[in-house]
């Protein structure tokens, strides 16, 4: 289950419920999951509630970026 389903208490506390226990929730909360998959396809359900990062990078695209702020720096 990836939503978000919390509720907010009058104190100003929340509970998200899991399974049958309701436990704390820290807004602050976030969970990285990673995939050496070079091009992971996830469902369209899956997709519209996650955010996907692509961090992978090729030595030619470095260098342009590297060289680009050499540049903008001179």
């Amino acid at each position: 289950m990836l939503n978000k389903s919390y509720k907010s208490m009058s104190d100003g506390r929340c509970f998200i419920k899991i399974g049958d226990k309701e436990i704390d929730y820290n807004k602050k909360f976030r969970l990285y999951i990673t995939t050496r998959m070079s091009n992971p396809v996830y469902a369209p359900e899956i997709s519209t509630k996650v955010n996907v990062i692509n961090f992978s990078i090729k030595e030619s695209g470095l260098e342009e970026i590297l060289l680009g702020i050499v540049v903008e720096c001179e």
